[in-house]
Protein backbone atom coordinates (compact mmCIF):
# COMPACT_ATOMS: atom_id res chain seq x y z
CA UNK A 1 0.00 0.00 0.00
CA UNK A 2 3.07 2.33 0.57
CA UNK A 3 4.63 1.49 -2.83
CA UNK A 4 1.51 2.30 -4.73
CA UNK A 5 0.84 5.89 -2.77
CA UNK A 6 4.94 6.77 -3.41
CA UNK A 7 4.74 5.33 -6.77
CA UNK A 8 1.64 8.05 -7.50
CA UNK A 9 3.36 10.79 -6.01
CA UNK A 10 6.29 9.74 -7.73
CA UNK A 11 4.97 10.70 -10.75
CA UNK A 12 3.66 14.09 -10.49
CA UNK A 13 6.93 15.18 -7.88
CA UNK A 14 10.10 12.87 -9.78
CA UNK A 15 13.57 13.36 -7.68
CA UNK A 16 14.91 14.51 -10.63
CA UNK A 17 12.99 17.46 -11.09
CA UNK A 18 14.00 18.55 -7.48
CA UNK A 19 17.77 18.41 -8.07
CA UNK A 20 17.10 20.13 -11.37
CA UNK A 21 15.42 22.93 -9.54
CA UNK A 22 17.92 22.64 -7.00
CA UNK A 23 20.80 22.92 -9.04
CA UNK A 24 19.08 26.40 -10.93
CA UNK A 25 18.45 28.04 -7.82
CA UNK A 26 22.18 27.35 -6.20
CA UNK A 27 23.44 30.42 -6.99
CA UNK A 28 20.70 32.40 -5.76
CA UNK A 29 21.52 30.17 -2.21
CA UNK A 30 25.09 30.36 -2.12
CA UNK A 31 24.48 34.31 -3.06
CA UNK A 32 22.00 34.88 0.16
CA UNK A 33 24.23 32.94 2.30
CA UNK A 34 27.24 35.22 1.67
CA UNK A 35 25.36 37.82 1.96
CA UNK A 36 24.04 36.83 5.06
CA UNK A 37 27.70 35.84 6.62
CA UNK A 38 28.73 39.48 5.65
CA UNK A 39 26.24 41.12 7.13
CA UNK A 40 26.98 39.78 10.20
CA UNK A 41 30.70 40.07 9.75
CA UNK A 42 30.35 44.10 9.35
CA UNK A 43 28.35 44.49 12.18
CA UNK A 44 30.54 42.29 14.41
CA UNK A 45 34.05 44.27 13.17
CA UNK A 46 31.80 47.44 13.97
CA UNK A 47 31.56 46.26 17.72
CA UNK A 48 35.26 45.43 17.80
CA UNK A 49 36.54 48.60 15.93
CA UNK A 50 34.18 51.37 17.94
CA UNK A 51 35.93 53.11 21.05
CA UNK A 52 34.01 52.67 23.94
CA UNK A 53 34.34 56.21 26.10
CA UNK A 54 31.39 56.73 28.58
CA UNK A 55 30.66 60.02 30.00
CA UNK A 56 28.01 61.31 31.37
CA UNK A 57 27.72 64.69 29.07
CA UNK A 58 27.11 61.85 26.18
CA UNK A 59 24.81 59.46 28.28
CA UNK A 60 22.70 62.72 29.91
CA UNK A 61 19.33 63.53 27.59
CA UNK A 62 18.98 66.66 25.73
CA UNK A 63 16.99 68.97 25.24
CA UNK A 64 17.34 72.10 23.10
CA UNK A 65 19.58 73.26 25.52
CA UNK A 66 17.93 72.45 28.84
CA UNK A 67 17.87 69.72 31.16
CA UNK A 68 14.63 67.37 30.94
CA UNK A 69 12.77 67.92 33.88
CA UNK A 70 9.76 66.05 33.68
CA UNK A 71 8.21 63.20 31.24
CA UNK A 72 5.53 65.06 29.13
CA UNK A 73 3.25 62.78 27.27
CA UNK A 74 0.30 64.32 25.67
CA UNK A 75 -2.49 62.76 24.07
CA UNK A 76 -2.59 63.25 20.57
CA UNK A 77 -5.95 63.98 18.75
CA UNK A 78 -7.96 61.55 16.82
CA UNK A 79 -7.92 63.84 14.00
CA UNK A 80 -3.95 63.24 13.40
CA UNK A 81 -5.06 59.45 12.79
CA UNK A 82 -7.64 59.41 10.73
CA UNK A 83 -5.63 62.01 8.29
CA UNK A 84 -2.57 59.85 8.17
CA UNK A 85 -5.50 56.67 7.78
CA UNK A 86 -7.31 58.37 5.05
CA UNK A 87 -3.76 59.11 3.20
CA UNK A 88 -2.62 55.90 3.07
CA UNK A 89 -5.90 54.69 1.31
CA UNK A 90 -6.08 57.24 -0.84
CA UNK A 91 -2.44 56.71 -1.81
CA UNK A 92 -2.70 52.82 -2.74
CA UNK A 93 -6.16 53.36 -4.09
CA UNK A 94 -3.81 55.85 -6.81
CA UNK A 95 -1.28 53.11 -6.82
CA UNK A 96 -3.56 50.47 -8.24
CA UNK A 97 -4.94 53.16 -10.52
CA UNK A 98 -1.95 53.73 -12.51
CA UNK A 99 -0.66 51.19 -14.44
Amino acid sequence: MFRISFHIINKFISIEKIVKMFKEYIHIFIFSGFLIIFTFLLIYLNYLIIQRKPNVEKDSSYECGFQAFDVIIDRFDIKYYIVALLFLIFDLELIFLLP
